[in-house]
């Protein structure tokens, strides 16, 4: 620990793990930056890998229930990485993946409950700011393909039910993407091209919703 104090800011790690009764697989690849990390794992097994990039890493946090977890990766980029967190129940979180490019990355946060999770995210190199999920008990299915333009609030909040959420997003910037969703099953996709998008879907009722949009640019 002394050596680790001693050395140059620029290459200090500081990773904490808190791990239940089951087997886990963490693996880290982490480059020249500074990298905060903390990981609260409960009694089931855990396949977790990071590749880190060379820019600081802050507050980045995990805390998972007791089933299996499988297959949370993460390949962060150059830039800046700050308030990465993740609060996932006791249902089985599997291919939760997050690729992130060379830009800032600051405030994605995850809460998950006891249902099974699929959350993929492919962000480029733009901004990418207060992407936040609040998910109930239900399955979901999540998958974002982002462009190189800022991406900024892409919010949801989901219920119970089970949800199917595609987002492939071009280039420009990507603000206020909002979803407040019930209790009923959810089909949502969207393609979204180069130019400026504000989406918002709000939805109570426990019926079947789908949107389908296609923006241009």
């Amino acid at each position: 620990m002394d050596d680790l104090l001693n050395l140059p800011n620029s290459c200090k790690s500081y990773i904490n793990h808190t791990i239940g009764n089951g087997m886990s697989y963490i693996n880290y690849t982490i480059g020249n930056g500074m990298s905060y990390i903390n990981n609260t794992i409960g009694d089931g097994m855990s396949y977790i890998n990071h590749t880190i990039g060379n820019g600081i890493s802050y507050n980045i946090n995990h805390t998972i229930g007791d089933n299996m977890s499988y297959n949370i990766n993460y390949t962060l980029g150059d830039g800046m990485s700050y308030n990465i967190n993740h609060t996932i129940g006791n249902g089985m979180s599997y291919n939760i993946n997050h690729t992130l490019g060379d830009d800032m990355s600051y405030n994605i946060n995850h809460t998950i409950g006891d249902g099974m999770s699929y959350i993929n995210h492919t962000i480029d190199d733009g901004m990418s700011y207060n992407i936040n999920h609040s998910i109930g008990n239900g399955m979901s299915y999540i998958n974002h393909t982002i462009g190189d333009g800022m991406s900024y609030i892409i919010n949801h909040t989901i219920g119970d039910g089970m949800s199917y959420i595609n987002h492939t997003i071009g280039n420009s910037m990507s603000y206020s993407i909002n979803y407040t969703i019930g209790d009923g099953m959810s089909n949502i996709n969207h393609t979204i091209g180069d130019g400026l998008s504000y989406i918002g879907i709000y939805t109570k009722s426990n019926k079947w919703k789908s949107r389908d949009e296609g923006e241009g640019g």
